[in-house]
């Protein structure tokens, strides 16, 4: 699944980032970034961030997901995934199970 989201130039690697100002117009900057501002889009993020929590609630595209609770409908459904770095070994945590 992930190796196909990748092909099709779905999957993005990012820094863990956070947004300070909890501003939504902020979130958004970094989501025009990789075009994913106009489609289903799945940020997985290695622990809860309030801020960025704030920042993107309101982008009726975005979902927000702590890296070991994602589910494989939750891949399966968007358009494009981004995954923070350290967010990675818990992905894969939830993988092998």
């Amino acid at each position: 699944m992930l190796s196909s989201k990748l092909a099709q130039e779905q999957l993005f690697v990012v820094e863990d980032f956070s947004v300070e100002s909890g501003k939504t117009r902020d979130a958004l900057l970094v989501l025009k970034n990789f075009q994913a501002d106009q489609v289903k889009t799945l940020l997985l993020i290695p622990q809860l961030d309030e801020q960025l929590l704030r920042a993107t609630r309101n982008l009726p595209k975005m979902d927000l997901q702590i890296g070991e609770y994602v589910s494989t409908y939750e891949l399966l459904s968007c358009q494009k995934l981004l995954i923070q770095e350290g967010a990675i070994s818990k992905l894969a945590g939830v993988l092998q199970a």
